[in-house]
Parts: structure tokens; C-alpha cells; sequence
């Protein structure tokens, strides 16, 4: 069972048997920390109502869960259990959070997938034991996949005006991010207020994940390819990912999350290169984010469009310091357009041709230095003889010949994808997941 299948069969707030659970997942039965070695989480489970230092656990001021280690006597260790829930992101695990719903009959509701944050230290347990206690500061880790936010706005360049309201609301969040509990009185806590700050944050999660999806326009930011199904609300389905595993409530923000299909939403989490994986993440993130704050970025079309012979048209370009360099016709999204409507208007500018069955193929993300390009290819047929207007010249190329030709700097991913007919992973592996995705999305709908 990968990670993507947990976020499938847990909904928090929903009341498991903890045998269930553990005959599902495996790990011990028995104590707070449970370490399946077959399934990649590590279990949490919180006797809410239990004597001792575990009454002190759950939602804190700061926003976070804090739960209490293991070990109920002498000092705790960053060993055994305590030490799984501190590596769980090294080892390619999520967190698990339970509360027991009744304690008698072995029932605990689901609080949710969470991150470690840190922890820190008491000196004194909550039944006044004098000891070294470890507590684990835990933030959610915010899925929010597209079919659970508001329907996104098509224009594609609508994700500017989006940003700064989410950032504006991000800022003054994270001024109370860490607060000091070792010396305040737990007993003197306002839960209205913890739920109060809790519901704020969420509102500015769903603002910062909203922006998201907007940036990545319904295309993975990882493998480029797009969305592979839709949703009952008509967003493209892409899950939010947080790429330093830090999760939410004030110590995230625009360049920590990206938008990925649900096939590399899984690799992030548990493929072998995942570090690797997680490097890629990052840079994507940081490259498009630095670029909307320099107001360097371009979304730009491009059109794959194929003759009867399934040949592919290649355009010259005839000015800049791109002269004599082979592209595929298209241009930069003008304010207030959708992708489609900008490829439609550029095909027509340029070759006088209307476009149909215009399908989203792979997006490119390509720093020129002076500009940042973020290229959305489309497959689509063209009504008419292609007449240049903004060219040098055409032709029509065979697939298998594309690298014969010296295409622009932002263009030879799509070319040579489109030779090799190449997928992040096989064609037929990824159509299968994706298939089985989708089957148990709207199975859950």
C-alpha cells in the first residue's frame, strides 16, 4: 500500500477500530507509537482521556498537534518509537493521528496526516513526575486535492492576482507561529481559540493551494504532463504537495508547495530516488516563484499540429536572438486569456488557420536568464493550408526527425517527447495507475 491509497481509505473525523487498523497496516498493538514495517506511515495514537502525561497532547496556540513521546518512565530517549516519528520524512513515511473516541471498546477517530515540525523538552510530566519528557510538535499535511477547492478560474494568468492576497494572508499567520509552552499552564488554554486560529490558517491554506493550481494550469509542475482525468467540479484533478514535508500553519508559503498528478504526488513520497525527486520540486518551485517576484515570467503556447500523413508542423523564426532556430508556432498569453483562447488567437495571427480539438500535451518550464518561460504545448488539427505570416518558413516533419532540426532552447523537450513518444514512466504504467486513480476517486465522491 503506497501513500496516496492511505489518503483513500482515512477521512479524519471517521472512527476506526485500532485492530482493524493495525490488522490492515500492521505495527504493534499495544502503546502510543506504532511502526508498520510493510506500510509507510508511523501510527499515533492518543488516549485522550488516560491519566498522565498524555492528557497534555492534542491542538495547541502555536496551531500545531503536540504529542507526547514514548516512554512512561526515567527520561524519554530519541530512540525506538520517538525516533521514527522525528526521521519519518527520511524514511519516506507520513504521520498517522489518532484520539480515542472509546477507550473501552478500542475505537480512535482519525485527527489526520501530519509532518514533524520539532519537538521540545519538559522537565516535569502532567502527573508531576520529575522527568526528561520529549514532545513532538506535528503539522497537517495539507492534500487538498482540486476537487475539494472552489472551481478554478481558466484565465490563465489570473494566478498573479491570486498570489498576493494569499501571500498578504500568509504573512501576518506566521508572526504567531511559535510560541513557548514550557513554562504556560496547559490548564489555562482557550480551545475556542485554538479552533478559531486553526480555522484561520485553513482559510489561508485553501487561499495559498487555490494559487497553486492556478500556476500549474491544470499541467503537473513535475513531469509536465497534464492533468490526467477531471473532476465533478471541472478542475483538472492535481493534488498540492508540500515539498519540505514542514506542513502547514504558518512555516509554509507559495515556493514550499507545487501541484502534481496524483502519479508524482506518490514518487515524492515513496519512490527510491524520492530525495532526488524532492531536489527537482524545490528548484520548480523556487524557478517560477522568483520569477513572478523579478516580473520576469511568460506563459507562452505552442501548437503540435499534424498533417494527414501524421507529420508535425516546425516553424523558422525569422527575428531576435533566436533567428534561425525551429519552433512550434505560438505565442505569449495575453491578459485575461485562457491557454486555449491564446494558442487559438496566436495559430490564427501567424498561419491563418483555425485550430480544433485542441488537447493539452506537456508543459515546459525553461529560464532564457532575461525572462523565464513557463510553455504550454497543445495537440490539435488545423482547418485550412498554413499560410506564414511570422516565419522564415514551415515544414512538415516526420516524428522519428525531429532532432534534425535546431529547435529553440524552451521547444526540444517537446520535440524530442514527441519522437521518443516518452513518459515519465512507461506509457502503459502510467495509464494503468492513473486508471485505477480515478476509479477510486470517484469511488469516494
Amino acid at each position: 500500500m503506497d501513500i496516496s491509497h492511505l489518503f483513500a481509505y482515512f477521512y479524519i473525523g471517521q472512527v476506526y477500530i485500532r485492530k482493524e487498523i493495525n490488522n490492515m497496516l500492521g505495527g504493534q498493538e499495544q502503546g502510543g507509537i506504532s511502526t508498520p514495517r510493510s506500510a509507510p506511515c508511523v501510527l499515533l495514537f492518543r488516549r485522550k482521556n488516560a491519566l498522565g502525561y498524555m492528557q497534555d497532547d492534542g491542538w495547541q496556540l502555536d496551531g500545531f498537534y503536540h504529542f507526547t513521546g514514548q516512554g512512561q518512565s526515567f527520561d524519554m530517549q530519541m530512540k525506538r518509537g520517538n525516533k521514527s516519528v522525528r526521521n519519518h520524512l527520511e524514511a519516506g513515511k507520513v504521520l498517522m493521528v489518532f484520539e480515542s473516541a472509546k477507550p473501552t471498546e478500542g475505537l480512535y477517530r482519525f485527527q489526520g496526516f501530519m509532518n514533524y515540525v520539532d519537538h521540545y523538552h519538559k522537565d516535569i510530566d502532567a502527573s508531576g513526575k520529575k522527568r526528561r519528557v520529549i514532545v513532538f510538535r506535528l503539522a497537517p499535511v495539507r492534500t487538498y486535492p482540486s476537487s475539494e477547492l472552489p472551481k478554478q478560474n481558466n484565465i490563465a494568468t489570473t494566478f498573479l492576482d491570486l498570489r498576493e492576497p494569499a501571500i498578504s494572508a500568509y504573512n501576518p499567520l506566521r508572526k504567531n507561529e511559535y510560541m513557548s509552552f514550557t513554562n504556560s499552564p496547559y490548564s489555562t488554554i482557550d480551545h475556542r481559540h485554538i479552533c478559531n486560529e486553526r480555522n484561520q490558517y485553513d482559510k489561508r491554506t485553501r487561499m495559498l493551494m487555490q494559487y497553486v493550481l492556478q500556476r500549474a494550469n491544470g499541467f503537473c509542475e513535475c513531469c509536465g504532463y497534464p492533468a490526467p482525468f477531471s473532476c465533478e467540479n471541472a478542475n483538472p484533478y492535481l493534488e498540492i504537495h508540500y515539498i519540505n514535508g514542514v506542513g502547514d500553519y504558518g512555516i509554509d508559503n507559495p515556493s514550499n508547495l507545487i501541484a502534481l498528478c496524483p502519479v508524482c504526488h506518490t514518487k515524492a513520497h515513496s519512490a527510491g530516488n524520492r530525495k532526488n525527486i524532492l531536489a527537482q520540486l524545490d528548484a520548480t518551485a523556487a524557478n517560477i516563484e522568483n520569477a513572478i517576484d523579478k516580473d520576469i515570467l511568460k506563459l507562452v503556447t505552442a501548437a503540435i499540429i499534424r498533417d494527414g500523413a501524421g507529420r508535425i508542423l516546425a516553424a523558422q523564426r525569422d527575428r531576435g536572438d533566436l533567428k534561425g532556430l525551429w519552433e512550434f508556432p505560438g505565442g505569449q498569453v495575453k491578459p485575461g486569456e485562457t491557454l486555449e483562447q491564446c494558442i487559438a488567437r496566436e495559430i490564427l495571427e501567424e498561419l491563418s488557420v483555425h485550430i480544433t480539438n485542441t488537447t493539452p500535451f506537456l508543459k515546459v518550464d525553461y529560464d532564457y536568464g532575461s525572462f523565464f518561460m513557463r510553455l504550454f504545448s497543445f495537440e490539435c488539427s488545423a482547418q485550412g493550408i498554413p499560410i506564414l505570416r511570422n516565419h522564415t518558413q514551415m515544414n512538415w516533419v516526420e516524428p522519428s526527425n525531429l532532432n534534425d532540426l535546431d529547435w529553440v532552447p524552451a521547444d526540444r523537450a517537446i520535440a524530442r517527447t514527441l519522437r521518443d513518444n516518452s513518459y515519465p514512466d512507461t506509457k502503459e504504467t502510467r495509464t494503468t495507475l492513473e486508471a485505477e486513480l480515478e476509479e477510486s476517486f470517484h469511488t469516494q465522491k
